[in-house]
């Protein structure tokens, strides 16, 4: 082994979706792109997998030209 370098990714899902009662005029207008928002279902184990290993792929690819300029 020449060198060894740690690698961390994450993939995450945010999905931010609201409701309310009441006077809509009283909330924000973050408040109110909330609510016109609608909740989407957690991704597949397997699509969170992919998007972590497009992150890593410029990672490992600028480890490798690294390692091979050394």
């Amino acid at each position: 082994m020449i060198r060894s370098t740690p690698i961390n990714v994450e993939a995450v899902f945010e999905n931010y979706a609201s409701t309310y009662t009441g006077d809509r005029r009283a909330l924000s207008s973050y408040s109110r792109n909330k609510c016109d928002a609608q909740p989407i279902p957690f991704p597949h184990d397997d699509e969170l997998l992919m998007e972590a290993a497009e992150e890593m792929k410029p990672i490992v690819k600028e480890e490798i030209l690294y390692t091979k300029l050394i």
